[in-house]
């Protein structure tokens, strides 16, 4: 009778063991489900403010510089160079109007 108390307290100290490492591994998952949700969460809302932080730069696109020159902000020489650098063609026109100034001259020269 009394290796049956044994065996009963050993099988009811086992339940409780299998008991506590259930819960425990349940609310190890449920810490990692919340941390995942936390760095997602985080991602999401970096993702947001980057995002309105570029749209807002200041930085000009084709169509501000096209809308700037129509209303007379800029003239036609401030809107051919801004926009040229945009499109990053600088330095091919700057070569083209130069080479277009000394042509005359070269002509004169000849003549």
């Amino acid at each position: 009778m009394i290796a049956t108390q044994a065996d009963s307290a050993a099988g009811a100290g086992l339940a409780e063991a299998s008991v506590d490492m259930t819960a425990m591994w349940l609310a190890i998952g449920g810490l990692l489900a919340a941390a995942l949700v936390g760095a997602l969460l985080i991602h999401a809302v970096r993702r947001h403010f980057n995002r309105q932080h570029d749209a807002s730069g200041d930085v000009f696109t084709l169509n501000d510089l096209r809308r700037l020159h129509r209303e007379g902000q800029l003239s036609d020489e401030e809107y051919e160079r801004l926009r040229d650098q945009l499109l990053g063609l600088a330095s091919g026109r700057a070569t083209q109007k130069t080479n277009k100034a000394s042509e005359p001259s070269r002509q004169e020269e000849s003549a």
